[in-house]
């Protein structure tokens, strides 16, 4: 940590400045990766993962309830009990904002409104392999499950052995049930191949009203 005591107004904004990454080198990259999941299909989402994920598949990995129940009972109980809280107080948060439609007279004569219709199908990306991210899971799916969305797809790169992340698979089966079926798909640190595959229609990867990711 580098301590900067009492730097002057005048070096406050570089000071506060955060870094920023040249993405540019990544563009030409992903999309030689959409181009090629649109031309083959579930066949390039399991080269992708035998690339990025180092697991060697014959078509993405389709996780069914069982699975999932499996690898979250390999959660101990203090995670188990700590995804549940989180999952209590995303909630709870979520809950609290304005639900429904409603109108707002900006000036005299000016009614503006809105209207919140949920999507019956979403997908949600979440990061996994060498880090899975299964708050990604709980941010994404408990505002889905309380909008009203009606199938939520899961969709993570696979761990060592093409196995699902037990945390990941716990945090689908929290109280809140935000989940009821993931799906592995090939990612790298950008995780171009997934949403490629929900764009591009694929036999495994159709793709949802929307696509979340975090």
């Amino acid at each position: 940590m580098q301590l900067i005591p009492f730097p002057p107004p005048a070096a406050w904004p570089a000071l506060c400045r955060r870094p920023a990454a040249d993405l540019s080198r990544l563009y030409p990259q992903v999309r030689a990766i959409f181009s090629e999941v649109a031309a083959r299909g579930d066949a390039a989402l399991a080269d992708y993962t035998t690339r990025f994920d180092r697991v060697a598949v014959a078509r993405p990995i389709v996780w069914d309830g069982a699975a999932i129940d499996t690898a979250a009972a390999l959660v101990t109980t203090a995670v188990r009990r700590a995804i549940a809280a989180a999952a209590r107080n995303l909630r709870a948060f979520h809950a609290a904002a304005p639900s429904g439609d409603y109108t707002l007279d900006t000036a005299p004569g000016v009614r503006c409104w809105a209207r919140r219709v949920p999507l019956d199908r979403v997908g949600l990306y979440v990061p996994g392999g060498s880090a899975p991210l299964f708050s990604s899971l709980l941010m994404l799916a408990v505002p889905a499950r309380l909008a009203g969305c009606a199938e939520l797809v899961v969709c993570t790169p696979p761990g060592p052995g093409g196995a699902l992340a037990p945390t990941i698979a716990a945090a689908a089966r929290a109280p809140v049930e935000p989940a009821r079926a993931a799906r592995s798909a090939p990612g790298e640190a950008s995780g171009a191949p997934l949403p490629a595959a929900r764009v591009r229609v694929t036999p495994v990867a159709t793709p949802p009203g929307r696509l979340s990711g975090c």
